[in-house]
């Protein structure tokens, strides 16, 4: 009986030759996963659904002129009356005419906010090597995609070069990535130790929380299909602050070139 066991134990352990993941390998390409997503999210209009408190929201978000235009389309999950419907529809054929007849400085005002952000979110992309070092908890099935499990935790010594990077030096998060695209199927993060941002006047406490879910859109591309945002914090150091934002995004399409570009 002891020879079986022995056989079976043999036969069922993990193979020394099964190399072990290269944890700094699975985040660069992770990362360049995400400037390719990037980049080409203009390339396409969809559906968000934002929950407050307040309620529920719907919009169809569609590239106008170079930026996105929300129209909204349902509230608290019931389509808009007739008039409503109409007077959206107005709002966003004036905008459409607005951004058309835009002076230069208006456009580059404009599509300069657009840009700004896009530049930070990648930044925050890059920063994500030096900020936080990154363990290898395992492997998981996530749905039908085979995912590596990564934990990450602030690195004592990063220096952040942005306002917008500091949040990152209280973090801790943990990302599904998966196995062949590098692709992240779910990320989330939260704040364990206190931020403060002096040139905002702002601080950021623990039990501020992400939550990032993606999925694909086409065979190399994805684009996120929920996020959740919980922040705990003060303003002016005195103010508490307080935000819950749950959204689902949905029914990704080709956008109309013709319509989305900038004349």
């Amino acid at each position: 009986m002891n020879r079986v066991l022995i056989a079976l134990a043999l036969l069922t352990a993990p193979s020394a030759n099964v190399a072990t993941p290269d944890v700094s390998e699975i985040i660069r390409q992770s990362v360049a996963a995400n400037h390719r997503n990037l980049a080409a999210s203009t390339d396409f209009d969809h559906c968000e659904r934002v929950v407050t408190r307040e309620g529920t929201k719907t919009y169809d978000v569609t590239m106008m002129v170079g930026t996105p235009y929300q129209r909204l389309t349902e509230i608290n999950g019931q389509p808009l009356p007739s008039d409503d419907q109409q007077r959206e529809q107005q709002k966003q054929d004036a905008a459409r005419l607005a951004r058309e007849r835009e002076t230069p400085d208006e456009r580059s005002v404009r599509l300069g906010k657009y840009a700004k952000e896009d530049r930070r979110n990648r930044l925050l992309l890059d920063q994500l090597p030096q900020a936080f070092d990154f363990t290898l908890e395992g492997e998981q099935k996530i749905g039908r995609f085979d995912a590596y499990v990564l934990r990450a935790t602030a690195k004592r010594d990063y220096q952040p070069p942005t306002l917008e990077s500091q949040v990152l030096t209280g973090m801790e998060g943990r990302f599904w990535i998966d196995r062949n695209s590098y692709q992240w199927i779910k990320a989330e993060a939260g704040v364990v130790h206190p931020v403060t941002i002096a040139s905002f006047l702002a601080r950021f406490e623990p039990g501020t929380q992400f939550t990032l879910e993606q999925s694909p859109v086409s065979s190399e591309l994805w684009m996120p299909a929920h996020f959740s945002m919980r922040t705990r914090g003060r303003i002016l150091f005195l103010l508490k602050q307080r935000t819950q934002i749950d959204t689902t995004y949905y029914d990704y399409r080709r956008a109309d070139r013709a319509q989305a570009r900038t004349p």
